[in-house]
């Protein structure tokens, strides 16, 4: 059994729209995908933004495992400290951040809204990849 993330239903309802827009069409239980959602209103001097959700399907929904906006794979497990300074205002503060062990229900839903609002927008474009599943991986 694998753990899913807490959603309320409206972000349980959201998040089932972007496989479909995405036309994945899952074979059976327990298939996982990697979506892909980036943010095409970044500026030319920024790169895209994007935030990837691991999903499963149960037979019935999609459900959430994992969200990250990571830069990659490695950058999502590591713990990050930036020291900032804000020279106009003679401040300055250090940021912390890293893997987040339990999910706040009210930080998912904030994101996915934030998400959804950008997709509605036309502002993010939708990627998919399968990941293969456990058993025929020799996991």
């Amino acid at each position: 059994m694998t753990d899913i993330l807490p959603l309320s239903l409206s972000a349980s309802v959201k998040l089932q729209r972007w496989p479909r827009l995405a036309a994945i069409t899952p074979q059976h239980p327990n298939e996982h995908w990697l979506l892909h959602l980036t943010d095409q209103s970044s500026t030319a001097t920024a790169l895209p933004q994007t935030t990837t959700l691991h999903l499963v399907w149960n037979g019935q929904i999609w459900q959430l495992i994992s969200l990250t906006n990571a830069c990659d794979y490695y950058n999502q497990h590591l713990s990050i400290e930036e020291l900032c300074f804000d020279a106009e205002r003679q401040h300055y503060w250090r940021l912390r951040a890293g893997p987040e062990p339990t999910a706040s229900p009210v930080l998912l839903e904030q994101t996915l809204t934030n998400l959804h609002q950008r997709h509605q927008q036309g502002r993010v474009a939708l990627l998919s990849d399968p990941l293969p599943s456990t058993a025929s991986a020799g996991i």
